[in-house]
């Protein structure tokens, strides 16, 4: 744990559930992950949860239609037909 995660979850012990959508907590960890497209969807799966425990991931095939709003606690994977990232995963 990061020396401002231990200081965010001790001062203030409710911050975390208030605000755990915001774009704030967003910030403190990792909201996009260019190193990943090419890798394998379940091992970029797996790198982003461990960098951002704040966000969903979601394996979406190419080409499938997906809604357009905006959610910080969302990332899509979108994949190829041999389960490789193609675009930059991002929240979104």
């Amino acid at each position: 744990m990061r020396r401002y995660e231990l200081l965010l979850f001790t001062i203030v012990p409710n911050f975390f559930f208030l605000y755990r959508q915001s774009r704030f907590l967003n910030a403190l960890w990792k909201s996009s992950w260019p190193e990943l497209v090419g890798y394998l969807a379940d091992d970029a799966a797996a790198i982003i949860e461990d960098q951002n425990p704040l966000v969903n991931v979601i394996i979406v095939r190419e080409g499938t239609p997906v809604t357009k709003d905006y959610r910080c606690n969302r990332v899509r994977l979108w994949v190829n037909e041999h389960d490789r990232i193609v675009r930059v995963p991002r929240i979104g």
